[in-house]
Formats: structure tokens, sequence, C-alpha cells
């Protein structure tokens, strides 16, 4: 009696119709939709990332325990074999910031920032002097949450205690 983990053949025909198979070393993309940007599939009622699927079929084998499948073009839609490595999370992470591709938005740089660091340690003064978050809100147009997590160093905490004018 085969393992829970025995697929069958036609694996390989359900991804060769998925996927859009360009030259040997071209991301292949994934077709159809993707939930949060990572193809999924269901398979011999299972259910797991394209990537882990395309391994299993290249391979025979699914990825060790605490490995994961990293894609060194950095396409989670990439479905082509050849852009897939085995490595850790830690390996990942690494990778990421090495290619620029962490989150570097800090305070004002980030599209969504309402403040710049001045008005942050203004902020901050005028609370030490004892101003209230809601007086500090009202003024800086913000909330009253966003200015307790400012104050308590939660938000902006990329910033040095005291602003350095030069």
């Amino acid at each position: 009696m085969p393992n829970q983990y025995t697929v069958p053949r036609p694996l390989g025909d359900l991804l060769r119709e998925k996927i859009a198979v360009r030259g040997k070393n071209e991301c292949w993309d994934w077709i159809p939709s993707c939930k949060g940007g990572r193809p999924e599939m269901m398979f011999n009622g299972k259910r797991k990332l394209v990537s882990y699927w395309i391994y299993f079929h290249v391979t025979g084998r699914w990825p060790p325990e605490g490995k994961q499948l990293n894609h060194r073009c950095d396409r989670p839609v990439c479905c082509n074999s050849r852009h897939l490595e085995l490595g850790t999370q830690k390996m990942n992470m690494v990778d990421m910031y090495r290619r620029g591709r962490g989150n570097s938005y800090k305070g004002e740089r980030h599209p969504k920032a309402k403040l710049t660091s001045r008005q942050v340690y203004a902020i901050r003064a005028a609370h030490r002097r004892g101003e209230s978050g809601v007086s500090l809100a009202h003024r800086f147009r913000v909330t009253s949450g966003t200015i307790y997590l400012i104050v308590h160093r939660v938000n902006w905490k990329h910033l040095p205690l005291t602003e350095n004018r030069l």
C-alpha cells in the first residue's frame, strides 16, 4: 500500500497545464491566480505551495525537515525547478537583505508616513514637558494611539533619543 505522500504520475501533467514554460533558464510563471502572491495547489487531498509539488515531481521526495525551498530569482510565482534551492528561513532572510528586498522604509521615507523626524522629536519633547497625548494628537493631526507609540518608542524607534542638530 502506498504511503501518504505517494503521488500518482499525473502530477507532471497537471503542473504542465498550469505553468507558462519559457527558455531553460527563464522564469516559468504559474498561470492561475495566487492567494498572497504564492501559488498553491491541491493534489491528492493535500494543499501545498506549488514549488514543493515541483520539487517532489523532480526529485521524488519532499524537502528534508527544517529545510524550505527558496527562489533564486526572487519571484514566488516562478515554477522553474532550476530557480529553486533548498535552504532555511534564515538563509532566505539574509539573501533578502543582501539583495535589497528588505523593508528599509523607516520613518518619513515610508510611503505612508504622516510625520517627519523633526515632528517626532517635537512630540517627544513636548510630552516630556507634560503636554498630553490628546493635545499632541490634535496638534499634529494624528491619533492619540500614534502619539502613545511614538513617545514609548514603539514607532520611530530607529531615531536616536535626542535630535542632533549640526
